[in-house]
């Protein structure tokens, strides 16, 4: 099946923030989350966690989906963060074209062989890496979504068959699917790239994205400039939440089972 590849859209650098703010764990989170370097393919049913002091190390410089879950994942980025050579915000500029190109070449190839459209916003600004290094605990070794790159996908299933394309070509940390307080999901991918970059992929049911751009970012960029106690967060939140269910309500039994399954 053909994919519709698409290079030139770009939802711009504060929307692709989204995912950031706090997401509720489902079910798959919580139980039988592989480590570092025992991750599983998609499709495959989750492994036991490994009794204490029979865990591996995470393989390095190979390419594979290396841990799955959000905990794993979390562990595995900043293992990576710690053994990256970048010092300045130089060193994370010059080395992000070469790996966005990489990563945009390989899924081109991922969305003609699995049908999903592909969306490619180019490497993070040079302003926009300055304003995140500004931020208290921020490194050069920490940003992950310079480069960066999404799928919208039809199913879950067409999204497990783009981690395992991903997994087969790069090093892939899986966070999985989450979904944000706001209401708001999607998956997220962290990849270690070539050039060294940690680059970020997020895979979006259409429709959700579409709501998004349209409305849903918005409001949280409303939520964003205002306290947590502030009683127009909640408001505004509560708002985020009516506006994503109306559109999950509409999507499929597949779609249904996975939110199901994330507890929303």
């Amino acid at each position: 099946m053909a994919g519709r590849v698409t290079i030139d859209i770009n939802y711009g650098d504060a929307a692709w923030e989204e995912r950031k703010h706090p997401r509720k764990r489902g079910k798959f989170a919580k139980k039988g989350e592989e480590q570092p370097g025992q991750g599983r393919q998609p499709g495959q049913g989750q492994q036991p966690a490994p009794r204490q002091g029979q865990g591996q190390e995470p393989k390095q410089g190979r390419v594979g989906v290396q841990a799955s879950g959000i905990h794993a994942a979390e562990a595995l980025k900043a293992q990576w963060s710690s053994q990256s050579k970048f010092r300045t915000a130089q060193d994370v500029i010059a080395a992000a074209s070469g790996d966005q190109d990489k990563l945009a070449k390989a899924a081109t190839a991922i969305g003609r062989l699995t049908g999903a459209e592909v969306s490619n916003p180019g490497v993070k600004s040079p302003e926009r890496i300055a304003e995140k290094l500004s931020r208290p605990g921020r490194t050069p070794q920490k940003i992950t979504d310079v480069v960066r790159l999404g799928f919208k996908v039809s199913s879950p299933a067409q999204a497990d068959k783009i981690v395992k394309e991903l997994g087969s070509r790069f090093e892939v940390a899986d966070e999985g699917w989450a979904v944000t307080k706001a209401g708001y999901f999607d998956r997220k991918l962290i990849l270690r790239m070539p050039g060294g970059s940690l680059g970020e992929v997020q895979l979006w049911e259409p429709t959700v994205l579409e709501i998004k751009e349209h409305r849903g970012h918005a409001l949280y960029t409303q939520m964003q400039k205002l306290p947590q106690n502030d009683p127009r967060h909640a408001q505004l939140e509560e708002q985020s939440r009516q506006l994503y269910g109306a559109v999950r309500s509409r999507l499929g039994p597949t779609w249904k089972a996975l939110l199901g399954n994330l507890g929303s």
